[in-house]
């Protein structure tokens, strides 16, 4: 009886350590983020079409883990993500969505960022903290992304207030090749444009297409 009881223990206790359903409260912020951050440059550099199962990722700062959202959300699944992508005890696996490039809408993403943000506050990273989820997801489908904001960026001339500033931030993250510390979204586009003048050989795709807008 003692052997069968050691037996469940022991397996609730593997299955647990999967899942990532027990809650480190000793775990940094910085930590956790770090872990985000791994996930997300992950599917950034091989695209989601690499691992469809994939749906989204951020961190949950109340309990204290990372939250990575799977299409099939099986046992199996989740030991593959951790053996092949990111590896720790402080990702709790959840069911999560089903995105295609033809079904994930940039657009009501940021609006969903701009729109259920604190409406105290008029700092742009307060609203992205409150939408992380949805940023995120953002991120981890760079193509579709960039090309949407820096579209609506060069179109309405980076003054759309929040939304523009959202999306200047979302262009810079994605295109590594031209990284600006900037003071708004005008800013950003400015000297992205000045950027995109220059005789450069080495304009990478996203650089292409915005050179393709300003034609």
């Amino acid at each position: 009886m003692k052997k069968i009881i050691l037996t469940i223990l022991i397996c609730w206790f593997m299955i647990l350590g999967l899942t990532g359903c027990e809650t480190k409260t000793d775990v940094s912020i910085e930590k956790l983020n770090d872990i985000n951050n791994k996930i997300i440059d992950y599917f950034q550099q091989n695209g989601t079409e690499m691992y469809n199962n994939y749906s989204y990722n951020y961190v949950d700062e109340k309990n204290k883990v990372v939250i990575v959202g799977l299409v099939d959300n099986s046992l199996e699944e989740q030991k593959w993500f951790k053996e092949n992508i990111v590896n720790s005890k402080y990702i709790k696996f959840e069911q999560g969505e089903v995105f295609t490039s033809e079904t994930f809408n940039v657009s009501s993403k940021i609006d969903s960022i701009v729109n259920n943000g604190p409406q105290t506050s008029s700092n742009p990273f307060d609203y992205i903290k409150t939408s992380q989820k949805e940023y995120n997801e953002l991120l981890v489908h760079p193509k579709e992304t960039f090309e949407y904001a820096i579209k609506d960026l060069i179109e309405t001339n980076a003054d759309n207030g929040l939304k523009s500033y959202i999306e200047a931030l979302l262009c810079n993250e994605i295109n590594k090749n031209f990284e600006y510390n900037f003071e708004s979204a005008n800013d950003y586009l400015k000297h992205y444009k000045e950027f995109l003048q220059l005789s450069y050989s080495d304009f990478n795709s996203y650089d292409k297409y915005a050179i393709s807008l300003l034609k």
